[in-house]
């Protein structure tokens, strides 16, 4: 979700029970969350994720195929119906490409919760990278370079984790993901039964702590990578198994946050190691504070 308005991380409360995923006409509806720096193949910003990049085509062939491979997978493991959001700041799916069985989203209202609601029965990520600060983690970052850190009511989250909170709220089951190691680690450790698959590994050790935007956009690019052909071979193997699991998983498994929710954003500057802090608070709407602190 490479866009400098996503800086926002959102949090709900807990629901402990489990459930079946069949809902009330017995189909299965699953979303996806899309995004390009966690997908096999591409191998940094400037030329692979945005538009003008040489390979920015090729990325979103990469992505497209590795969001069809999840979709065969879902389906054969008993999906029903599956829609894929769009969730690359300046668009990661070539629709001509997308397999026909799905609906594509991109420009939902809010933006948050980006078309995510209560009629799905599970939510998995695609081509998803870990939050910035992580070591060893390939292109990692939170919505955009100058973000050091994110938190709500004192606890560090990414991107990743804003959707997962976003699920709890809709009593949506978080199941699937693939991105590189770094961050397929941050999702069990948020949801320990989640399935994922790691399409490549980073490489440089450093956080980023002290860098300034610039030169925190430089760092992180170096990965030992699986090529797409075989990413997309193991996503549909996984994918399957995770959809036959998803009606016995567990709804929830984040402990709750109580009202009243405060944002803090760690901004860089540059001058190295210094921040700039904003803040936002709310006291009982932790979407309209998604969506005000992305105007």
């Amino acid at each position: 979700m490479t866009h400098k308005n996503a800086r926002c991380m959102i949090t709900f409360a807990r629901n402990k029970q489990h459930h079946t995923s069949k809902r009330e006409d017995d189909t299965t509806k699953i979303y996806i969350m899309t995004d390009m720096e966690g997908i096999s193949g591409i191998l940094n910003f400037d030329e692979w994720v945005v538009p003008g990049g040489c390979y920015y085509e090729r990325g979103k062939q990469f992505t497209t195929e590795q969001v069809n491979a999840a979709i065969e997978g879902f389906i054969m493991g008993g999906a029903d119906e599956i829609d894929v959001i769009d969730g690359h700041g300046a668009g990661g799916i070539d629709i001509s490409l997308l397999d026909p069985r799905v609906s594509y989203i991109r420009g939902a209202n809010g933006p948050y919760p980006f078309a995510l609601d209560k009629t799905y029965d599970g939510i998995a990520w695609i081509g998803q990278h870990a939050k910035a600060g992580t070591p060893y983690a390939h292109l990692a970052h939170t919505g955009s370079f100058d973000v050091a850190q994110y938190r709500i009511n004192g606890i560090s989250v990414g991107e990743y984790g804003t959707f997962v909170y976003l699920a709890a709220a809709f009593n949506v089951t978080p199941f699937f993901a693939t991105g590189d190691v770094a961050f397929c680690a941050e999702a069990r450790s948020l949801c320990p039964d989640i399935r994922t698959v790691s399409v490549k590994q980073g490489l440089d050790p450093e956080t980023g702590e002290n860098f300034t935007s610039a030169e925190y956009s430089r760092q992180g690019l170096g990965a030992k990578q699986i090529v797409p052909a075989l990413a997309c071979k193991r996503i549909k193997e996984v994918a399957r198994e995770a959809a036959a699991a998803l009606p016995s998983m567990q709804k929830s498994p984040i402990a709750p946050l109580s009202a009243p929710y405060e944002l803090e954003i760690d901004l860089r500057t540059d001058a190295p190691g210094v921040y700039k802090k904003v803040s936002y608070k709310s006291p009982d709407s932790l979407v309209d504070l998604l969506n005000n602190s992305v105007k």
